[in-house]
Order: C-alpha cells, then structure tokens, then sequence
C-alpha cells in the first residue's frame, strides 16, 4: 500500500517539537486514507449483497406470480376460455411440433450454429485478404474482388 503525505497544510506553534507535530500529522493522514479505502470497499461489498438479495427476492415473486397467473387465469381460444396451463399442457401433447421440445430447440440450436460458422469463416477470409493487401501481396483491384464475393 501506498501513501502519499502533502504537508502543503501542515502548520506548527514555534514552540512545538516540529518532529512530533509531523509524526501527527502524517499518521492522522495515513489512518485518514485507510478509513476512506476501507469504506469504499465496505460500500461496495453492501451494495453488491444488497442486489443479490433483491435480485433473488425480485425473481421469487415474479416466479410466484406467474404460476398463479398460469394456474388461474383463462384466455380464449376457438370463442372458449381456456386456463392458460391446460393451455400450453394441450400445445406440448398435440401434434404441433412442440411435442418434443428437445428435438425442436436441436434443429434450431443447429441451424443457429451454422449461420455462426458461416459468419465465422467469411470473417477469417476477410481478414486474411486485409493482412495480404497491408503486405503488399495483392493488388487494390484483386482485394475489392475478393472481398466484394465474400459479402455475397
């Protein structure tokens, strides 16, 4: 740890030991600075347990009042009211595709994967056209080309 004491306001009665009046001053500066660390470290440990606290509280009643939501509340369907639970229950048994969730987020999670590869690779192609054109090693028209067919 690190201080740094300025005596700018450092002032004594010709009568004081000037030695014992700057060991005072200096440790009052030194205990000064400890304190304000401290709290500040004091002050974000609060403020980070105090978010987390909330944060946990605010995700229960949230998770509290949708399931009574779901489990009370209708909506309309086809002109009948429907409890929202039975509902989604009748989506996930019915042949609409999401009966087998797992399978659906697979093929999105997949065709999500592809497109990263694809923007991945035409990426790394542009960069190695950009470095080969910064060394010399391709002229201006080839890398307007080459770069011109990767965006399509």
């Amino acid at each position: 740890m690190k201080f740094t004491v300025e005596l700018d306001d450092f002032w004594t009665d010709e009568n004081d030991n000037i030695a014992h009046e700057l060991e005072r001053h200096i440790i009052y500066s030194v205990v000064s600075e400890i304190k304000t660390s401290i709290k500040e470290k004091i002050d974000e440990q609060i403020v980070d347990k105090i978010n987390e606290l909330v944060g946990a509280k605010i995700k229960e009643t949230v998770d509290c009042a949708i399931a009574e939501q779901m489990a009370t509340q209708t909506i309309v369907i086809n002109k009948q009211e429907v409890l929202i639970k039975d509902h989604v229950k009748s989506l996930f048994f019915k042949n609409t595709g999401w009966n087998n969730p797992e399978r659906v987020l697979k093929a999105i999670a997949m065709e999500f994967g592809k497109e990263l590869k694809l923007q991945y690779n035409n990426m790394f192609a542009n960069k190695i056209v950009q470095n080969m054109k910064e060394q010399g090693l391709l002229k201006d028209e080839v890398v307007q080309i080459l770069l011109s067919d990767n965006k399509e």
